[in-house]
Formats: C-alpha cells, structure tokens, sequence
C-alpha cells in the first residue's frame, strides 16, 4: 500500500482541483480563473474573491502554481498564474 508524504498537497481540495483545471489550457490572471471555475461548475461551488486568492497561496506555497508576469499588451497590475511542471 502506497502511503503519501505528511507534506504532500495532495489530497487537493475541491477548489484547488478546479482552479488547476482552469490553468490547464493557460495562463490566467485571478479573476479570470475565478470566472473559469464558475463557470465550469455553475455555482455548484460558491466562490468569493477571498475563497480564491487564499487558494491561490496555498497553491503557490505548495509549488503546483507560479506567479508570471502580465502579458505586455495587458494590464500589468494584474498578477497572472500558470501550472508548474
């Protein structure tokens, strides 16, 4: 029987899941990444700005995401993600 580490991130949460599911195609900015998960799920899993972006440092904490730079014609505030390796 396979036992995991005691610092693995897995089992992932439900919006952890999801929001790994919305970067899998491409890099996302926040509130596109909060559009993408309503989307997919239809407000079957209530989400608030707050509820992401806790997620989103978890999942940087944990290394599944990076934080990237804006795309040069974007706005630059904006802070985008994409999956790790």
């Amino acid at each position: 029987m396979a036992f995991r580490s005691s610092n693995s991130p897995l089992p992932l949460t439900p919006l952890a899941f999801e929001i790994l599911l919305a970067l899998v195609d491409r890099d996302l900015h926040g509130y596109a990444i909060l559009q993408a998960v309503e989307a997919r799920l239809k407000g079957l899993l209530p989400l608030r700005t707050g509820t992401l972006y806790r997620a989103l440092s978890r999942l940087l904490e944990e290394k599944l995401i990076e934080e990237i730079d804006a795309p040069p014609e974007d706005d630059e505030r904006r802070r985008y993600y994409r999956l790790t390796a």
